[in-house]
């Protein structure tokens, strides 16, 4: 007990913390996917798809609507409970977005006077 490990109730605790931190952003994603899937097939019909979907649209419809109702559930599920974990996730999601869209901006700036010395 005192040879500095875990007991087994505190390591519970940490996995159900890490889940916490992780299953809005699972789900979160999960449902972007269907999302992706319905306003690809919507805004290009004519590619060739190796895979039909069943019951397209609604079964990617009832899909997208349950990781919907698991996202809004567990915040608030963690927020009735004064729990921060959830909430903690999509803050370090949030986090990466500057990664993301500063690169792009730079890249489209450069783009734009790579274009201005052209035309001078």
């Amino acid at each position: 007990a005192g040879l500095g490990l875990p007991s087994r109730a505190s390591a519970e605790t940490n996995f159900d913390r890490t889940v916490n931190l992780t299953v809005v952003v699972f789900w979160m994603f999960f449902c972007l996917v269907g999302v992706a899937l319905i306003r690809l097939r919507e805004h290009d019909p004519e590619t060739p798809r190796p895979f039909r979907v069943p019951l397209y649209p609604v079964l990617p419809i009832i899909f997208c609507a349950f990781c919907a109702y698991f996202v809004i559930g567990t915040i608030l599920m963690d927020i009735r409970k004064e729990r921060i974990e959830t909430l903690l996730g999509l803050g370090i999601l949030l986090l990466g977005f500057p990664f993301y869209f500063i690169p792009l901006k730079m890249k489209h700036k450069r783009a734009e006077h790579d274009l201005q010395s052209v035309s001078k």
